[in-house]
C-alpha cells in the first residue's frame, strides 16, 4: 500500500480529486439507497405527490453518482497513465546510466519485460486495487453508518452477517480441499 500511495504521490492534484469523487460517488450510491425507505413510505399512504418527489430524487442522485462515476474513470485513467509513464521514464533514465558493458551482461528481452510486464503488474495489483479498494471501503462505512442512523442494531447485524458470509465459505473450502486430497 505505501508503495502505491507513494506512486500517486506523484499526481497529488489528479489523486486528491479522484479520492473526493470516490466518496462523493459511495455517498450517492448510499444516499439513493436510503431514498428507497421514504418513497415506499409514500407508496404505502398513496400520496402521489410525494412518490413523485422522492422517485425524482432517487433519479436526480443516481444521475448525478453515474455522472461523477464516469468523471472519475477518466481521471483515474489519466493518474494510472501518467504514473506509468512516469515509472517507464524512471526505468530508462536508470538504464541510461548503465555502462554498455553492465547493460550487455542481461538479456535486453528482461529491460523489456520491465517496461512492459512489470508496469503493467503495478497498474493492476498496486493502482487499480488501490482505487477499487478505496471505492469499496468507503461504500462500506457509509452503508454502515446510514443503517446505524435508522438504529444500532441494523448496523450490528450487517457487520455480523458480513463476516459470516467471509468466514462461512473458508471454513468449507478447507473441508473441500481435504476431501479433494484424499481422493
Amino acid at each position: 500500500m505505501k508503495p502505491t500511495i507513494s506512486l500517486l504521490s506523484r499526481q497529488k492534484a489528479l489523486t486528491l480529486l479522484t479520492t473526493l469523487l470516490i466518496l462523493i460517488e459511495s455517498l450517492g450510491k448510499v444516499a439513493s439507497s436510503l431514498t428507497l425507505a421514504p418513497l415506499t413510505d409514500q407508496l404505502i399512504n398513496k400520496n402521489f405527490n410525494g412518490v413523485v418527489f422522492w422517485l425524482l430524487s432517487t433519479i436526480t442522485i443516481w444521475g448525478v453518482t453515474l455522472t461523477i462515476g464516469y468523471v472519475n474513470s477518466v481521471l483515474k485513467a489519466q493518474i494510472i497513465r501518467k504514473v506509468t509513464n512516469q515509472l517507464r521514464t524512471d526505468i530508462a533514465d536508470g538504464l541510461s546510466t548503465v555502462s554498455i558493458p553492465e547493460y550487455k551482461k542481461v538479456n535486453h528481452n528482461e529491460y523489456v519485460s520491465w517496461l512492459t510486464n512489470d508496469v503493467n503488474m503495478i497498474e493492476q495489483n498496486g493502482l487499480d486495487a488501490f482505487f477499487s479498494l478505496l471505492g469499496n471501503v468507503t461504500t462500506l462505512l457509509f452503508a454502515i453508518t446510514s443503517l446505524a442512523f435508522y438504529h444500532y442494531s441494523l448496523a450490528l447485524a450487517a457487520i455480523i452477517l458480513g463476516l459470516l458470509t467471509m468466514t462461512i465459505p473458508q471454513f468449507f473450502s478447507k473441508i473441500m480441499t481435504r476431501e479433494t486430497n484424499r481422493l
